[in-house]
């Protein structure tokens, strides 16, 4: 039944007929108890933000990179190991302290062992994972590192020793493998709620541009090779010219041809 819009329903509610004409409605049922019901509990709770890596981690990281860099670490720990009695045991873990300090902060954009890598994997595609766990990792290398390097330095060669050893296993397990034992107790930590599981969104939406920029920029794009434009065939000074497409330009680039 149509009473009118807002103003027919005050002139309703102000001679007192509104009721007489709702009674003939039906009405929704109320609900029981309704004072007793907690409110906050109805609002639907925020969506966690997104979170960025510590410090000037990447968002995204080419999982090969990480792998060479690996291999790299499991051989220098097993020369620490080898001469945990010499010098060079030692000087080997104080170097892969820096290594994996520069790696916590900045990736292997400026780590010795990540630049290393970066140059032997440039060749191949990149398999881009995300870098939060790949960050964990590497502050778990920082902490084995120091905790060897604390111990060569003041004589307990054989803690530090057994110390790299555990180093030694979980690079292998990611050089050798693809088994990244940081990722799995951080998996564990999302689990068990001590990190939030939004930490992945920023990769999670840049992830398909990320991969689709490095092959518009690394792969070629087949576009057809320019074409002869001729103004006036029976002119020998019309203007000739020819169409080529950015793409082409793109993938015909040359370093030395088209150096300035």
């Amino acid at each position: 039944k149509f009473m009118g819009g807002c103003d027919d329903i005050k002139a309703l509610q102000t001679k007192g007929m509104l009721q007489d004409e709702l009674q003939g409605l039906p009405q929704r049922p109320k609900v029981v108890n309704a004072y007793n019901m907690d409110s906050i509990k109805l609002v639907r709770p925020p969506r966690g933000k997104a979170l960025h890596p510590l410090f000037w981690f990447p968002n995204v990281v080419n999982n090969s990179v990480v792998r060479l860099t690996g291999l790299q670490v499991t051989a220098l720990t097993a020369l620490s190991i080898a001469f945990y009695e010499y010098r060079t045991g030692k000087w080997i873990a104080a170097f892969l302290l820096l290594d994996f300090t520069i790696r916590l902060f900045v990736g292997s954009s400026m780590s010795p062992l990540g630049m290393i890598a970066s140059l032997l994997a440039s060749p191949f595609k990149p398999q881009f994972k995300p870098g939060p766990p790949k960050q964990f990792a590497a502050s778990c290398g920082t902490m084995f590192t120091l905790i060897a390097t604390c111990c060569f330095f003041t004589g307990h060669n054989i803690p530090a020793a057994c110390v790299m050893g555990g180093l030694l296993g979980a690079a292998a397990l990611e050089g050798f493998f693809d088994f990244c034992l940081g990722c799995v107790f951080y998996g564990l930590g999302i689990r068990f709620g001590l990190i939030p599981p939004h930490v992945y969104r920023i990769y999670t939406n840049i992830r398909e541009e990320t991969v689709s920029g490095w092959d518009y920029e690394n792969l070629p794009s087949g576009a057809p090779r320019p074409e002869r434009v001729d103004t006036d065939a029976t002119s020998e000074v019309s203007l000739k010219y020819k169409t080529r497409s950015d793409e082409w330009t793109k993938d015909d680039f040359h370093l030395i041809r088209n150096m300035q």
